[in-house]
């Protein structure tokens, strides 16, 4: 259905958005076979809470702009063809909580702070590259990440360690190497940890087979022993 500016409402009873006080609060526009560029005009819906694009066929690059959305909890733009970098100023926004751009063309490195409220980080099936973050904040939030089949290398950051809501750790199919920090074992909530086809080397902290919820541990296409 296209969009009718003439409708009595619009765009608040337009097909996807979703509104309060008719501001726009949402835009779901998943699966629609939308191509092109993510307009910076988005930057515009100040009060815009959610927005789910994913599963299109937009290309060109994820705009800055979004940044301007201070209000933006969740972003969805997993299965397009975007490619760029992810600006870091998406991780300036502090109520973001859903950070989706897994099965994209996205490269560069991953810079700028992780917000304390973010819950969910999925960068899966792009091409990143560099070291995985570190700057965790000590009270964050994050319950997954999913930095799987990139290009990510270096070490497994022992600040890990501090994220004491994680119950999901996805690494596999990068070029990490060095040994598993024996801080993963402190990560409490932890159900799942999988780093596959990787460099790793050196010994499993045998501290891991005592975490408490952990039911998943996949390691397989490393070198590791123990």
């Amino acid at each position: 259905d296209s969009w009718d500016a003439s409708t009595p409402s619009a765009p608040c009873d337009w097909r996807g958005v979703g509104c309060y006080d008719n501001r726009v609060r949402e835009l779901r526009l998943p699966r629609l076979h939308l191509g092109g560029r993510i307009t910076d005009q988005l930057a515009d819906l100040r009060e815009l809470r959610k927005l789910s694009l994913h599963s299109n066929n937009l290309n060109s690059s994820i705009p800055s702009s979004l940044s301007q959305c201070a209000l933006l909890r969740a972003l969805y733009l997993h299965g397009n063809s975007l490619s760029g970098t992810l600006p870091p100023a998406i991780l300036n926004l502090t109520n973001l909580q859903i950070l989706n751009v897994a099965q994209n063309f996205l490269s560069g490195t991953i810079s700028g702070n992780i917000p304390v409220s973010l819950r969910y980080l999925d960068l899966s099936s792009n091409t990143f590259y560099g070291e995985i973050p570190m700057n965790f904040p000590a009270d964050s939030s994050l319950q997954l990440i999913n930095l799987s089949f990139n290009r990510f290398s270096g070490v497994v950051p022992a600040t890990i360690g501090g994220l004491k809501n994680l119950e999901y750790l996805w690494l596999d199919s990068n070029q990490l190497y060095g040994t598993l920090p024996s801080a993963i074992s402190n990560c409490s909530s932890l159900v799942h940890l999988s780093a596959d086809d990787n460099a790793l080397r050196g010994l499993v902290p045998t501290t891991i087979g005592a975490m408490p919820k952990l039911q998943v541990v996949s390691l397989s296409r490393n070198d590791l022993s123990g």
